[in-house]
């Protein structure tokens, strides 16, 4: 028998329907709390994108990948700009209009303002005064937002390309910028390049892009720096190590491309030095796929967003109910007893953070031991096989030398490198699920005491992904140089017996072998560090975020409703019933929402 359904939210009722749901949703949010409340923000923008169906496409990576670069070759234009020092500080978003606009927005109270360039070499005069770390140094000119309207043809299908500061410079307020754009984000771009191919930051940073996106390809740039071998090389790495870290490793969608080749070949007209670039290939795959999926990749990542946003709501409202309905002596005797708990759980978060810096210090500790542990190794080791190999002919050939290391170093570090990175990535792995643990344990106790104390029952935040830290994808074996092991000048040497000859050899071998020890140590010491002490600061920070939200909104919910039973007295009833009203509209909304149909 077949049963009537609700029609599906697709196609052209999807474009009707989504929106006005979406809308329903931040009126009714808007209706519960008196006071502006940042999910109504969210929920219009939200609504809004959806009307004018806008998917948003982020370029997302490190520092120094050619992100802007990309952009301009996608474009046809050298507009973004682009230096060899970090240079995008802010988001620029990129949309379709017909001649050049730009749109700055400001974190205060001051007018949005718009600028007609006029050229396209205007728009980008323009963008190195607003958007770079030279032009507004960490942000001075206080700007939230600037969009840039351009008549380029990628950008009519409505597509909106985000160019955002790269993550892991020096520059940590631009890191921190690039994390506060991904809720925007629809589908990403994750831009790598072949000098290293990947890092531990970026590894890091696409467990913080996959919840945000519904869709995420991978771009190898810059692949004009290598010969056709080195090319299929650095792709065939690359893709070993997306798939070691990715969910489904048979997603994992790497172009090869070429920005500065693919700009060029358009500014001179090129079209076969076009196609050799790989960014004709890389729209094909890519743009046109997505322009034609754009509805509903646009409305798969509009659910998802609305409905988290819908269900901290939920929440905050069925506390707020719960303490209407006490009698108010009960309610004020709850309250107290609730900011004794919650005061408890902050000092736990903070003896938490204390844990998580002791960790921290001994993995540092670790570290340097392992460090010290593998120079001696290693010199030990190298030193004994020129001694076994060479030593019993009494003469100390440098051309012999040269060959006898120039394969034993790559096989030593294979060998040590990768033992000593995997046994302290595993190291930093456990510690960090450990605190990530007792972290979600933390939060989940705040809501479940809140819940019992109010006798309601509180949506639990998800468990957080797990922070790891990766393993180093790759190390890079020196080769030995011939100034590693200088031969005596021809006036020394004529002074010297051939025994002292050779023991000066000798003795030059074995510093060469200590420094050259040195240094593919520190290389691996220095990114392990670097990747060790980032890991630990943002996990602490996103920690004490995730903290702050749930206590802002725990305390606000409380505090909106002692209020409002001290100055409405009487009409408390009305009220409740006019909450328990908007209640019914959330739980009817976000049941549209997952079910993905229209509204009854």
């Amino acid at each position: 028998m077949i049963q009537d359904e609700a029609p599906s939210l697709s196609g052209a009722d999807a474009r009707e329907a989504l929106p006005s749901v979406v809308e329903r949703a931040a009126a009714t949010v808007e209706a519960i709390w008196t006071n502006p409340h940042p999910a109504v923000y969210t929920l219009r923008k939200l609504a809004a994108r959806l009307q004018q169906d806008f998917l948003q496409l982020a370029i997302l990576g490190q520092f120094k990948r050619g992100k802007s670069a990309f952009i301009n070759a996608l474009i046809g234009a050298p507009v973004l700009p682009t230096s060899v020092v970090p240079a995008t500080a802010l988001p620029t978003f990129l949309r379709w209009g017909l001649h050049p606009l730009i749109r700055v927005s400001y974190t205060y109270q001051r007018p949005t303002k718009e600028i007609m360039p006029g050229t396209l070499a205007g728009v980008r005069r323009e963008l190195e005064a607003l958007v770079t770390e030279a032009g507004n140094p960490e942000n001075r000119r206080r700007i939230a937002r600037v969009e840039v309207r351009l008549p380029a043809d990628i950008l009519r299908s409505g597509v909106v390309l985000i160019d955002t500061p790269g993550i892991g410079s020096t520059l940590r307020h631009n890191t921190e910028t690039a994390r506060h754009v991904l809720p925007e984000c629809d589908a990403a771009l994750f831009v790598l390049s072949v000098d290293p191919p990947i890092t531990e930051a970026e590894l890091a940073y696409l467990a913080e892009i996959r919840p945000h996106v519904v869709r995420l390809d991978f771009v190898l740039n810059k692949v004009d720096l290598l010969d056709p071998f080195e090319r299929a090389e650095a792709t065939d790495f690359l893709l070993r190590a997306l798939r070691q870290v990715e969910p489904d490793d048979r997603k994992v969608r790497l172009h090869v491309v070429s920005a500065r080749q693919a700009l060029d070949a358009q500014l001179r007209h090129n079209p076969s030095r076009l196609v050799e670039s790989g960014l004709p290939a890389f729209e094909r795959d890519v743009i046109r796929d997505l322009a034609q999926r754009k509805t509903s990749s646009l409305h798969a990542s509009a659910r998802g967003k609305a409905l988290a946003i819908l269900g901290a709501a939920a929440g905050e409202l069925a506390l707020e109910l719960r303490g209407l309905e006490l009698p108010l002596d009960d309610l004020a005797a709850r309250a107290r007893t609730l900011q004794e708990a919650l005061a408890n759980a902050e000092d736990e978060r903070r003896a938490a953070q204390d844990r998580i810096e002791g960790d921290r210090r001994r993995c540092v500790a670790e570290l340097e031991a392992d460090a010290r542990h593998l120079r001696e190794e290693g010199r030990t080791r190298l030193s004994g096989l020129v001694r076994e190999t060479v030593g019993a002919k009494g003469i100390l050939d440098p051309s012999e030398v040269h060959q006898l290391l120039d394969s034993a170093v790559p096989k030593f570090f294979d060998e040590q490198l990768a033992t000593i990175s995997a046994r302290f990535h595993r190291r930093v792995d456990t510690m960090i699920a450990y605190h990530l643990a007792r972290a979600d344990a933390l939060v989940r106790t705040v809501r479940r005491t809140t819940g019992t104390l109010f006798d309601v029952v509180l949506p639990e935040p998800p468990l957080r992904q797990s922070f790891r830290m990766g393993r180093a994808p790759y190390w890079v074996a020196e080769h030995i140089e011939a100034a590693v092991i200088p031969p005596p000048t021809r006036f020394v040497a004529g002074l010297l017996s051939r025994r002292r000859r050779e023991e000066r050899r000798r003795r030059e071998i074995e510093i060469g072998l200590v420094a050259l020890v040195q240094r593919n140590v520190e290389n691996l010491r220095w990114a392990t560090l670097v990747a060790l002490n980032e890991t630990f600061r943002r996990f602490s920070a996103q920690l004490d975020e995730r903290f702050g939200e749930v206590l802002r909104a725990t305390r606000g919910a409380v505090a909106r409703t002692v209020e409002c039973r001290k100055t409405q007295g009487d009409q408390i009833e009305a009220e409740v019933r006019r909450l328990k009203s908007c209640a019914q509209e959330l739980a009817a909304i976000r049941g549209q929402l997952e079910a993905g149909h229209e509204p009854l």
